[in-house]
């Protein structure tokens, strides 16, 4: 089996044209990953000894991005803060069930132009606030799979490609969440996005499997998101990164994935 575009820093774009084919529902994830967590005292726990809860900001440098287009216009949303809600790291490989991720500051660009008539927010959250659907997740290598749910095999090797390593999708269906928009902006009151997301490490050479404090993600080959629907149009180029630290009891010790 290949592992083709795990630590890979493929360009956002080439991404996403690459597995539009992908059923994003059903991706499976090869068994043998684990979390890691390097004690204080130096020892090596998994996360099914020592759950973790993390955190999250936007990377150094970077910014909160939403890429796509309606109706022919060119859409951008933009936020200028992330943060984790309820996100924990537990068993071999889990990200706990009822995770959020909330972003602040947010704004809408219509063909580059900010428009102060489709300041989004989502259900209950104040203008420029969004909140996700609950989420769920793991780390480990993704089958790809296509159009009718059958696994996507290389061209030239005739192997099974996988993909990942961290996934990160809705508890319940595919949509992440709801953008609501007011009654006067023209791309129309609600915008869902819908799909699924994978995220890869960039902060190091060695990606996720190396013992860190912070781990820089950004999107990952095998994402395939959409806003309204799936079509060529309204797929989605999310750009950014994320540094993940874990919280609570927990700050300041470095931690890993495994890939199995």
């Amino acid at each position: 089996m290949t592992r083709a575009g795990l630590r890979a820093t493929t360009s956002l774009i080439s991404a996403m044209a690459l597995f539009m084919t992908v059923i994003v529902t059903g991706a499976l994830a090869e068994a043998g990953s684990q979390w890691l967590v390097l004690t204080s005292g130096g020892a090596i726990k998994t996360t099914n000894e020592l759950p973790v809860s993390v955190t999250g900001k936007i990377g150094a440098g970077s910014k909160e991005a939403l890429l796509t287009k309606i109706a022919g216009v060119k859409v951008e949303k933009s936020c200028t803060t992330v943060e984790t809600i309820g996100l924990k790291l537990e068993g071999e490989s889990s990200i706990a069930a009822g995770a959020k991720l909330k972003f602040t500051g947010c704004k809408m660009f219509l063909n580059g132009v900010e428009s102060k008539a489709c300041v989004p927010h989502t259900s209950g959250a104040p203008a420029g606030t969004l909140e996700t659907t609950k989420l769920r997740g793991d780390l480990g290598l993704h089958f790809l799979l296509n159009a009718k749910g059958e696994k996507i095999k290389d061209e030239k090797t005739g192997e099974v490609i996988l993909h990942g390593p961290i996934q990160l999708i809705p508890e319940v269906g595919e949509t992440y969440m709801t953008l609501e928009l007011g009654e006067e902006c023209s791309i129309g009151e609600k915008v869902p996005i819908i799909g699924t997301f994978y995220a890869h490490d960039v902060g190091n050479k060695s990606g996720i499997e190396t013992h860190q404090v912070e781990h820089v993600i950004e999107e990952g080959p095998g994402t395939a998101v959409w806003v309204i629907s799936k079509t060529e149009e309204h797929k989605v180029i999310l750009d950014g990164s994320a540094a993940l630290t874990l919280s609570g009891a927990h700050i300041g010790l470095k931690w890993s994935g495994m890939i199995g």
